[in-house]
């Protein structure tokens, strides 16, 4: 019987967590088992080769929000780490995160480029869907997007919110 892994990145925002890193677990619908020499005691999984095969590509990139500091940062196929997952008996497991896709329009006067965002639930700022609609009305999402603008969301009506259960797809898969 071996343990399980699941994909997390740590928080680019290093300040607002007194210089230690904060993991942030992505979604994913299927955590590979690992073989048990890696010990119970070892928190991170260093291999060379993907523990899963197919994701993240290498090409892999996607804007995730920290649910501890709620900014936003592109994360790349380079900031993901496989860590131990809280799952030993045999069986197949997914991810205990939550996650939902944000897609708009840039609401910058005269941009409108695609976003997407990934926006892990769960904390005490963001309990459900409800909460995190809330949020996207407030302009509560703080961070830079690829077209150089700060997160300006437009009216909800024109915001696409998706339910991620499988690794979270790369900004250049749309």
């Amino acid at each position: 019987m071996g343990d399980y892994i699941q994909p997390v990145v740590n928080c680019k925002n290093i300040h607002a967590h007194r210089f230690q890193y904060f993991h942030i677990t992505l979604p994913h619908h299927n955590l590979p088992q690992t073989a048990t020499l890696f010990g119970r005691n070892q928190h991170l999984l260093e291999k060379d080769e993907d523990p899963v095969g197919c994701w993240p590509t290498a090409s892999w990139s996607a804007y995730i929000r920290c649910r501890e500091c709620g900014h936003v940062f592109l994360y790349t196929v380079a900031d993901v780490r496989w860590h131990l997952a809280p799952y030993s008996a045999p069986g197949r497991f997914r991810s205990d995160t939550d996650c939902y896709s944000v897609e708009f329009l840039c609401a910058q006067t005269d941009c409108r480029f695609p976003i997407r965002l990934h926006i892990p639930m769960g904390d005490q700022l963001l309990k459900d869907e409800n909460e995190l609609r809330a949020k996207l009305k407030s302009g509560f999402f703080v961070g830079k997007m690829v077209c150089g603008h700060t997160i300006v969301a437009p009216p909800l009506e024109r915001v696409k919110l998706t339910k991620v259960s499988d690794p979270i797809a790369s900004l250049d898969s749309r």
